[in-house]
């Protein structure tokens, strides 16, 4: 795959977690859209169990969010999925560090910004193979898994079994993984080296 990459993110303005003491909060957050497989979530979700409630943060038809809070009735967790519609600035970041786990199980994406951005924030991801996101796996920062909601219910299970003490050196990776890679600062240096190398 190939990372189409943004114009860096602004690492420095994005606060970390200060605790990875479980909140009980599974979190997707980007547009509410067939594409990003949400229902892979919420059918995953069903058979998760555990004390928790999945956030689904973000807009989108009103008709496609109906048929997923009817999915969710169906399967009898209608109370433990919260739709909260679309979410921005402190409010998108605050939702961001209380959340245990970041989940967008995506059929496909460029890159998926909210991926870098969970990071950034010291929050684990899982996301899958229809993005370009293998680092997940490779810098121990979250999981990379292929897209269905079979591969996202073990995703979120071996999750379930990681201590706190793992998901804070996750999260401590994904923040080192996003300043050394995806910063604006990082987009910056990686442009300055391949003017002088052609300067040669």
């Amino acid at each position: 795959k190939i990372m189409i990459v943004p114009n860096g993110i602004d690492v420095d303005s994005i606060q970390m977690k200060s605790s990875w003491k479980r909140t009980g909060n599974v979190l997707f957050l980007s547009r509410v859209h067939p594409k990003k497989g949400i229902n892979y979530l919420i059918e995953a979700f069903a058979q998760f169990g555990g004390d928790y409630h999945c956030i689904i943060a973000g807009e989108g038809e009103a008709s496609y969010i109906e048929e997923l809070k009817r999915l969710a009735g169906k399967l009898g967790i209608a109370e433990r999925v919260r739709f909260i519609g679309g979410v921005y600035g402190n409010e998108k970041w605050e939702l961001f560090r209380k959340a245990d786990v970041f989940v967008l199980p995506t059929h496909s994406e460029n890159f998926g910004i909210v991926v870098a951005e969970a990071l950034a924030c010291g929050t684990p991801v899982i996301t899958t193979t229809g993005t370009p996101w293998e680092e997940l796996n490779t810098q121990h920062c979250g999981w990379w898994t292929e897209v269905g909601t079979a591969p996202t219910l073990n995703a979120l299970r071996s999750f379930a079994n990681c201590s706190e003490n793992e998901l804070e050196q996750m999260g401590r990776n994904g923040r080192k993984l996003v300043e050394d890679k995806y910063s604006a600062k990082a987009e910056a240096d990686g442009m300055l080296n391949m003017y002088k190398a052609l300067a040669k």
